[in-house]
């Protein structure tokens, strides 16, 4: 399972955007933050995480059809630049559920998450950490990195979740069929895909940002 978070930490390194390192040291270094304290305690009569939402009444005073006629809008008749579904939790409860009319969404479907991953990796990268399972400022645990030889084997699971490992990746957006995102989509092993990239420029000195690249030591393009 490991192996797996590690090649999903690969792939939110560079489905996304970044910021650059600080001048200061990288936040959140070992020499800057302490362990985590205990996360606080789950309110009572908030289910989560969970399974199955209870279902709610949708709350007094909220216009649903306003809600409605913004859903619709933003499903965009199931067309490629659209919302694919929207769920509403309110106060542990669900309270609105909705899919695009595109077969490809619907509550059945594996929808990409993008960005969104990284917030779940991270958390489950934390996790970790906190339990002391993992030491995020050593080598990232890829076996294909793993040659002695292989500049790869510096890159470092700390580098990954701040998409400043190097690797080298396309600026094209998706759907253009010259863009790494387009291909790795496309890929019968996405993780793979990614992992066999090569290093462009050593790790924390490249900024990786979809469309763009730039070097940490110069000044972002805005």
């Amino acid at each position: 399972m490991r192996k797996y978070l590690i090649y999903l930490l690969v792939l939110a390194a560079i489905l996304a955007g970044c910021v650059a390192p600080s001048s200061t040291g990288m936040p959140g270094s070992a020499t800057t933050a302490g362990p985590a304290s205990a996360f606080p305690t789950q309110p009572d009569g908030v289910p989560f995480p969970t399974k199955t939402w209870p279902k709610g009444d949708w709350p007094t005073g909220v216009d649903r059809a306003v809600v409605d006629e913004a859903v619709d809008l933003a499903f965009a008749e199931g067309g490629s630049k659209r919302v694919r579904a929207v769920v509403i939790i309110h106060g542990g409860k669900l309270i609105y559920e909705r899919y695009s009319p595109n077969r490809e969404d619907g509550p059945g479907k594996i929808m990409p998450s993008y960005s969104i991953a990284k917030s779940f990796t991270s958390a489950l990268v934390g996790i970790l950490v906190r339990e002391g399972k993992l030491d995020v400022y050593a080598p990232a645990p890829i076996p294909d990195w793993s040659a002695e030889s292989d500049p790869r084997g510096d890159i470092t699971i700390d580098d990954l979740l701040r998409m400043s490992s190097g690797l080298r990746w396309s600026g094209m957006r998706y759907p253009d069929p010259a863009a790494d995102l387009t291909r790795m989509l496309a890929s019968e092993d996405a993780a793979a895909y990614v992992a066999d990239k090569a290093v462009v420029a050593q790790a924390r000195r490249r900024i990786c940002v979809q469309r763009r690249e730039h070097d940490a030591d110069q000044p972002h393009p805005g």
